[in-house]
């Protein structure tokens, strides 16, 4: 019996009503190539367009793979990484409950996962996978779900070779040609560049603002967001041991302007945490690196929101800024 009929119905569900994911009737664009890629020894596997941006780190704070697309206004991210306990992490997944999501725990050929969606603010869905190392988080944000790219990337997805959706008439989606070992790949050249760039004096400013003072960044749909390709590594050592234990209770909002030159500009955290710990995250947030957003092929100023939970980065996402 397949599992999907049962649980994919409700996978858009928000305050007691249904939108179902198998009616995605948007007409996939046959104009864009899409290159399907395979993950953890074919556990999970996805499409993107081609020309997607293609990030490996290796650190104390991140081992994994990121893969980055915008087609057609939307954003697309994939993230594969190795951790110690992939379940266990999948159950600490950070739910924004101001945001009234469709929260689905489900799992398919031993695979464990979580589907939240939002659409509040127009269409995020964020699709989460553990199995025994790996863990997985495929995510795509648009103005509306009724998008080609949304389809195309939504319908792609596998599960050790078994399609997450069916098609509107009923029979499996399908992706066309042999699927690429991520593995494979190398990192883009934008990326290899945005790494190799020296972090500069920073000259932008540091705001610090109560957590109900929270502002979003604005959005602006024709701008490709920029593609961070480092880690937020704050050196919780140099707090000084002397003024007592520290306090990392509660949430911790950021946003971070990102320059069209490859600079890190103005920088609001907005947190009820003790100061001397916001310093320290803020001082990091200074050293990201990250492939500049385009709008129209040229680079453009972009804003990055970053949320943290008790000291341990739970998600991120991306809005451009309007010029």
């Amino acid at each position: 019996m397949k599992l999907l009929n049962k649980i994919l119905p409700i996978l858009f569900a928000g305050v007691m009503q249904v939108a179902v994911l198998l009616t995605l009737t948007s007409d996939v664009d046959s104009q864009t190539v899409w290159k399907h890629l395979e993950a953890g020894n074919r556990e999970i596997s996805f499409s993107l367009p081609e020309g997607f941006l293609f990030n490996k780190e290796r650190s104390s704070a991140y081992d994994g793979m990121d893969l980055f697309a915008f087609e057609n206004g939307v954003t697309l991210r994939a993230s594969i990484s190795n951790q110690q306990d992939p379940v266990a992490n999948l159950s600490r997944v950070s739910i924004e409950t101001t945001r009234a999501p469709a929260v689905l725990d489900f799992e398919i050929s031993g695979i464990r996962g979580r589907s939240v969606t939002m659409i509040d603010r127009g269409y995020e869905h964020k699709l989460y996978f553990a199995s025994k190392k790996s863990y997985y988080v495929l995510e795509v944000i648009s103005e509306s779900k009724d998008n080609s790219a949304v389809a195309a990337f939504l319908r792609s997805i596998r599960i050790k070779g078994q399609p997450l959706l069916e098609s509107s008439d009923g029979e499996p989606s399908s992706s066309d040609g042999e699927a690429t070992s991520i593995k494979s790949l190398k990192p883009s050249p934008e990326v290899a560049e945005a790494h190799k760039r020296k972090t500069g004096k920073f000259e932008g400013k540091v705001e610090f603002e109560p957590l109900s003072a929270y502002s979003p960044c604005s959005q602006d749909p024709n701008v490709r967001p920029a593609f961070v390709v480092t880690s937020l590594m704050p050196d919780m050592a140099s707090l000084p041991a002397h003024r007592g234990p520290v306090n990392m209770s509660g949430d911790m909002l950021i946003n971070v302007r990102l320059l069209s030159d490859g600079r890190v500009g103005d920088i609001i955290v907005y947190s009820d945490i003790e100061r001397r710990v916001l310093r320290v995250f803020a001082d990091a947030a200074k050293k990201l690196k990250f492939v500049p957003a385009e709008r129209n092929g040229r680079p453009a100023d972009h804003c990055e929101f970053i949320k943290m939970g008790f000291g341990v980065s739970t998600s991120i996402r991306m809005f451009s800024t309007q010029e």
